[in-house]
This record gives structure tokens, C-alpha cells and sequence, in this order.
């Protein structure tokens, strides 16, 4: 099996997220933050940084962050462990009960999308012959906008 190389490990190295700046159609460029919470932005990017440091710990290297298709997809994290290619995608909510629990916000659609946006970065950084897997990262987000349990769990795997 292929081993990420340097320069595939130097993606984003230094990136912290990106995604608590952009803004959204949704809310047409005004800020979504409530007073004495962070944005939604913010608390995806502390999300994903909290799965990332969980997964490291767990001995997974994280090669890549937001890797992003345009109008395609977005892979949130991916890692690599036990010459295993490992795709995550992170869900964060609060309350996630309420809407029937943080998996069901992995639609097929959601799936096919992210095995499409996978296969291009396979296909982008020449590791056509590497085993993939899935991970969902389901972070809850406490009442007060702190980072809760965080589970994870494999999906849409090949």
C-alpha cells in the first residue's frame, strides 16, 4: 500500500478553519452568531479540531482538512491509519435528539457525494490503490456551546 507522502501531509498543515470565515446564502453575509455563543462556523471548526485531536490520539495521522470539490464536496478530515485511507466526516449539533440523533444527518445523498469528492482526491494524489474507509464523527454540543461526547462510527464504506 502506498504511504502519504510529505507533500501530501503538508495540506492545510497550518490551517486553522477556514470555515468560521465564509459566509453562507442562508444568512446573506450577516453574522449567525448568537450573543454569548459562537457562530455555527465557529463551533464546526471546533468540532472538527476536537475529532481530529480525538483521532490522533487514537493514532490516526491527519493528511488533509476541508479538501474541498467545488460544487462537489467537502471532505472535513482525512487521516490515515493501518494502511487505511480513512475519509471523516463530522456532525455537530446540540439537542441532536430532538431531530432523531446526529446519524441521520448522513443522507445517501451526503454519501454519494462524499465517495464522488473522495475519488478525486484518491485520484489527485495518485493513491487509486489504497483501501478506504468511512468515519462519521458525531461531536454534541452542550447547552452552553461546549464540545460534548464525540463518537464515532463507520458508514457508506465500499
Amino acid at each position: 500500500m502506498p504511504n502519504p507522502s510529505a507533500d501530501i501531509l503538508a495540506i492545510n498543515s497550518g490551517s486553522a478553519c477556514r470555515a468560521a470565515v465564509y459566509k453562507t446564502r442562508s444568512n446573506r453575509g450577516k453574522s449567525a452568531v448568537i450573543p454569548g455563543r459562537e457562530s455555527a462556523a465557529g463551533l464546526g471548526c471546533a468540532a472538527e479540531q476536537a475529532v481530529a485531536g480525538k483521532l490522533e490520539q487514537e493514532g490516526y495521522r491527519i493528511i488533509a482538512r476541508n479538501y474541498r470539490i467545488n460544487r462537489l464536496g467537502e471532505l472535513d478530515l482525512v487521516a490515515w491509519k493501518d494502511n487505511r485511507l480513512v475519509i471523516i466526516e463530522v456532525k455537530a449539533r446540540s439537542r441532536a435528539e430532538a431531530y432523531g440523533g446526529l446519524a441521520v444527518t448522513i443522507t445517501p445523498a451526503k454519501v454519494r457525494r462524499l465517495r464522488q469528492t473522495a475519488w478525486c482526491f484518491l485520484k489527485e494524489k495518485q493513491m487509486m490503490n489504497c483501501d478506504v474507509m468511512f468515519l462519521a464523527a458525531l461531536v454534541h454540543i452542550s447547552v452552553n456551546g461546549k464540545i460534548g461526547a464525540i463518537e464515532t462510527f463507520p458508514f457508506g464504506n465500499v
